[in-house]
């Protein structure tokens, strides 16, 4: 029978830790909090994205940028953001370790969210201020942020979960990515159109996220690393990769451990020297497996963020819809529809398939590597049938079956969400895998989401150059002159505008009435960023080939390798069970 990383009677003595009230903060619980924050995190990062035409017009007052280079601009948010999101994950990976020796990591998640909370109150106030370089600034510091956060929760889950059900509490923690961007389109825009104006969509996410960011400093848990066992007598040493119990058995490569050393609390083993960043990163690095999963979702990552900052833009460009808002709520809909359905489908899948391919009587290694390779099938297969459905729905000239379209390629590309993270946490020794979550941001950063919205923003300023915000004299304005000029609707001319509607006040942010000129142009833009994909197919179908294929490389009947392997990543696993994984190693 396999057993969780982390046993109950270690659960328990942490707990105990804890003032007799807080000791309702159990695992389960706190994944379902972590999963809340992941939420907000997410409804953040659409705001300025539901929100298209409000955040260019700010552009174009703050800036003065011609209407037709509007859409980089919007990028610049959104690079900003993750660029400096990439840098601080990786410093904060490398941190975790030391933190955790001597304390709760979750201090450090505690004052990252503290950071992230004062982060989105200068992003609304800079619509106050109506200055572009605070809310960039402010994009810039949330990034910074959200990153202690993100690089904590997942291996946090992976510890603590079932081992059973590890990839779905993984599904459960990522079903807040499309939930909460599908309410970020629709919140967004709601308050940006509404008197109150977009700055209080930032303030009123900031107050939700306080409560959360308290409860961080009054979690117990540690993560299990080599030399930070919690206090309270429950050592992780037994449960550790490549250590040896009091009774003297070895651990497996994925944390298994006899019955006896977990009774009696294992033995101690010697502190390993800390190692340094470039001594994390060529064990990181030397997982080909990681490796091949960072590029296929540095792809995955671009693809999704690209569509994502100009989503409501693009719907509205294809002639689909007629006003800003509908076109976040429906997008929106549409995204949080095939995430809530398929992000958790996709867990169960995934551990449903596992149990199927793995024997019986299987250790805790082997159902590990069967699980990887469960994961990996399902990332390759599910985006290739993204991949194909997004392009039809791109080029389907009717709503009806945009949308249609739409909803089953976001189905497929979520599908495989949690499985992402489990193949990265699987595929390197337990006590690097908070660097290489850091590692595999920066990668997925570097090559996707950071350049992506800047280049898609090129390109649909390029090929649809009149598909942008220009100012308009708001309806009720017009009403009140009681005629419309011949000449107003083609306009978007900033001086015949201000003399119907002099006052600021009375104009508002439009799209260009000559867009339909350039709906093709739309299509297309569309078209090159969702061909990206490609990549992360290719990439994926590598990385399952080099874990040797669906059963792991390992013979249903007896658990060892088939012969001969249909890949070569048995190093890693090799690594973790002989202890090696366990050593600091040599300076680069």
């Amino acid at each position: 029978m396999a057993e969780a990383r982390v046993s109950d009677a270690q659960v328990e003595a942490q707990l105990l830790q804890m003032p007799a009230h807080w000791r309702w903060l159990t695992p389960k619980r706190v994944m379902y909090i972590f999963s809340t924050c992941n939420l907000l995190n997410y409804l953040d990062r659409e705001i300025i994205p539901g929100a298209p035409l409000q955040f260019e017009s700010f552009v174009h007052n703050t800036q003065g940028v011609d209407v037709t280079n509007e859409s980089v601009y919007i990028g610049y948010f959104t690079s900003a953001f993750i660029a400096s999101y990439a840098g601080a994950i990786l410093i904060i990976g490398n941190l975790v370790p030391k933190v955790n020796k001597d304390r709760t990591p979750f201090t450090l998640m505690g004052y990252g969210l503290a950071v992230w909370c004062v982060a989105v109150f200068l992003s609304g106030l800079a619509k106050l201020l109506n200055s572009f370089w605070l809310l960039l600034f402010a994009r810039a510091l949330s990034g910074v942020g959200e990153a202690s956060f993100q690089v904590i929760a997942p291996p946090f889950i992976d510890d603590y979960a079932p081992p059973g059900d590890k990839v779905l509490w993984l599904s459960i923690f990522f079903t807040a990515i499309p939930v909460g961007s599908a309410l970020g389109y629709g919140f967004g825009s709601a308050v940006a159109n509404s008197s109150l104006g977009w700055g209080w969509a930032f303030w009123i996410e900031g107050m939700l996220m306080v409560p959360f960011m308290l409860l961080c400093f009054k979690l117990p848990y540690r993560l299990v690393m080599p030399g930070c066992d919690p206090p309270g007598g429950a050592k992780f040493t037994a449960t550790l990769p490549g250590t040896t119990d009091a009774a003297g058995a070895r651990s497996s490569q994925d944390g298994s451990h006899s019955e006896s050393s977990l009774a009696d609390g294992g033995g101690d083993s010697p502190d390993p020297p800390r190692a340094s960043l470039l001594d994390e990163a060529r064990i990181v690095f030397s997982s080909r497996i990681f490796v091949m999963v960072a590029l296929g979702y540095a792809a995955y990552t671009g693809v999704t963020m690209g569509v994502a900052t100009y989503g409501p833009t693009f719907l509205q460009g294809l002639q689909f819809f007629a006003s800003e808002t509908e076109a976040s709520f429906v997008f929106g809909a549409v995204l949080a529809a095939a995430g809530l359905l398929a992000t958790p489908l996709g867990g169960a899948l995934t551990d449903r398939l596992a149990a199927r391919n793995t024997r019986e009587g299987a250790s805790v290694a082997e159902q590990d590597r069967v699980r990887r390779s469960a994961c990996l099938c399902l990332m390759a297969s599910s985006m290739t049938l993204a991949l194909v459905l997004v392009v039809a729905a791109v080029r389907s000239p009717s709503k009806g079956s945009f949308l249609g379209l739409l909803f089953l390629g976001e189905f497929f590309l979520f599908m495989p969400t949690a499985c992402i993270t489990m193949a990265t946490l699987s595929s390197v020794p337990a006590h690097v895998r908070p660097s290489a979550i850091a590692f595999q941001t920066l990668m997925i950063h570097v090559l996707g989401d950071v350049p992506t919205p800047i280049i898609v923003g090129l390109l649909k300023d390029s090929w649809a150059p009149n598909c942008s915000a220009c100012a308009a004299c708001q309806d009720s304005v017009l009403a009140k002159a009681g005629k419309v000029p011949k000449d107003f609707p083609t306009a978007c001319n900033i001086a015949l505008i201000t003399k119907f509607c002099p006052d600021e006040s009375q104009q508002m942010a439009a799209l260009n009435p000559r867009c339909p000129e350039d709906t093709a142009g739309m299509r297309n833009a569309l078209t090159a960023t969702v061909l990206w994909l490609v990549w992360a197919v290719l990439a994926w179908g590598r990385a399952l080939w080099l874990n040797g294929g669906l059963n792991g490389g390992l013979s249903r009947s007896t658990g060892t390798m088939d012969a001969p392997l249909l890949g070569e990543e048995v190093e890693v696993d090799q690594m973790r069970s002989n202890g090696k994984g366990m050593e600091a190693p040599t300076a680069l």
